[in-house]
């Protein structure tokens, strides 16, 4: 794949210390450098496949307790057909991976796994007790941030995805009011990471 093949060309010349930008032209954010740089590193296509691979394990998983935990609120569900139903999206998911063009080799699969991953994590974050609930919560916004980084049409969809999963995990919580304070804490976070990978490393070096 010729994407693939230009994608580790740019993170190896990460490695010799070229940052994004700084002397050649690319039409993808900073963030690429960084997710190809281990593949790069060994100069085999087959550590992304492997990568890529892994990022789709997780996405399924994700896709799996967010339908499970989803359904799980209603009373209509029987627990029978509500983990059917989660199998079900979870290997549909995989399933579509694969059969897209450029399938697992290609950068789509893994920014939807990233994006899918960010929303459980939002409800996983609603249903830990105390200090729990940060990590998740923070991890979902760099997973979002990744996923916006790898492919940045998908930055509507996660903050309305991520805005009214929030609203609809924390009324018995905080109500509507504090629900809207908690999504402008993760899209600061979500800024954050993205400012950290994409903006800062030209701030620090001056370049």
């Amino acid at each position: 794949d010729w994407d693939i093949d230009h994608f580790m060309y740019s993170s190896q010349r990460l490695l010799e210390g070229d940052f994004h930008w700084t002397k050649e032209f690319d039409d993808k954010l900073p963030i690429m450098q960084i997710v190809f740089l281990l593949p790069a590193f060994y100069e085999n296509v087959i550590v992304w496949v492997l990568m890529s691979a892994s990022f789709i394990a997780f996405g399924a998983w994700a896709c799996f307790y967010l339908v499970d935990n989803i359904t799980s609120d209603s009373s209509f569900i029987e627990i029978e057909e509500r983990k059917f139903a989660a199998i079900l999206s979870a290997v549909t998911m995989v399933f579509l991976f694969l059969y897209l063009p450029g399938g697992v080799y290609h950068i789509n699969p893994s920014s939807a796994s990233f994006a899918v991953v960010s929303l459980a994590l939002i409800v996983r974050s609603f249903s830990s007790k105390g200090y729990f609930k940060i990590l998740p919560f923070l991890i979902s916004a760099i997973c979002a941030s990744i996923s916006i980084g790898i492919r940045p049409y998908f930055f509507i969809a996660l903050i309305i995805g991520s805005s009214l999963l929030i609203i609809n995990r924390s009324k018995s919580l905080f109500g509507r009011d504090g629900s809207f304070v908690i999504i402008f804490i993760w899209v600061i976070a979500l800024g954050s990471f993205g400012f950290l990978t994409n903006v800062a490393p030209y701030i620090i070096t001056g370049n």
